[in-house]
């Protein structure tokens, strides 16, 4: 019942302050200025999937974290965090902010994504033609690809957005976690672009090429299959993995208020 309370004043928080809105459009205009890097695309799907081949786009997750990630940080600069747990109790306080921040990431991205899509959408057609080589290759190895053969563009922006969300809202838990060790909010808002780094050029090294159970750029940036031709499944998998992340993640940092409060 605690939870129910403080998710009520931190989603409240969230949408009224100004930072979740300049997440959503930030990263925005990320993906807009990688666009402009090389706009020679046909069609909005395909610029979509070409565009997250550039370097530039990890900074979106510097953008998702900026939506909540510093809060437990903010609480504790200004004493609130103190009063807050008098009415109720750590746990469920730490609980609330560690939902809403993973939340509040993967609607920022989400948002994002779909309003580069709908900016897109105003010139340029949503696929192309049945037999065009980068329209199949979406179909082929994007699990939402299903969505371009049915016309569902919404929906296709909106899935994307969320299972890129999924990861945002990771990264969003660590930089939130380490903001608490580093007492930096700059630091919190930057570190999901240096994290990202390592995950996309030193997993497949320690892992294997593999392993794409744990190939993050591929299931989360690109919506990769995990499981051959079941894209349901594939989806569920990256769900899963984020919620067992989130949860650990979760107690690291309930573990450091408490540390910290003590």
């Amino acid at each position: 019942m605690m939870t129910v309370k403080y998710l009520k004043a931190d989603f409240y928080r969230m949408f009224c302050a100004p930072n979740f809105y300049i997440a959503a459009v930030s990263i925005f205009v990320i993906y807009l200025i990688s666009t402009l890097q090389n706009f020679d695309g046909t069609n909005v799907a395909e610029m979509f999937w070409v565009v997250k081949f550039y370097s530039l786009i990890i900074c979106i997750f510097a953008g998702s974290s900026f939506a909540f990630a510093n809060s437990l940080l903010e609480d504790e600069e200004h004493r609130f965090c103190y009063a807050a747990v008098l009415r109720g109790n750590c746990k469920a306080y730490v609980r609330a902010k560690v939902i809403c921040c993973f939340v509040g990431a993967m609607l920022a991205v989400m948002a994002g994504t779909l309003l580069y899509a709908v900016l897109l959408r105003t010139w340029l057609p949503f696929y192309g033609l049945e037999d065009d080589a980068m329209t199949k290759l979406i179909r082929e190895h994007d699990i939402f690809g299903s969505c371009i053969k049915d016309g569902g563009f919404v929906v296709y922006f909106l899935a994307s957005g969320l299972v890129i969300g999924l990861l945002g809202g990771i990264l969003s838990l660590v930089s939130m976690w380490l903001s608490l060790i580093a007492k930096n909010k700059m630091f919190a808002v930057c570190f999901p672009v240096i994290a990202y780094y390592f995950i996309v050029n030193y997993s497949a090294d320690l892992l294997g090429q593999d392993a794409i159970w744990l190939n993050f750029n591929g299931i989360y940036l690109y919506s990769s299959y995990v499981f051959d031709d079941k894209p349901f499944f594939s989806f569920l998998y990256a769900v899963l993995l984020a919620v067992i992340l989130s949860i650990g993640l979760g107690q690291l940092i309930y573990r450091r208020v408490c540390r910290i409060w003590r």
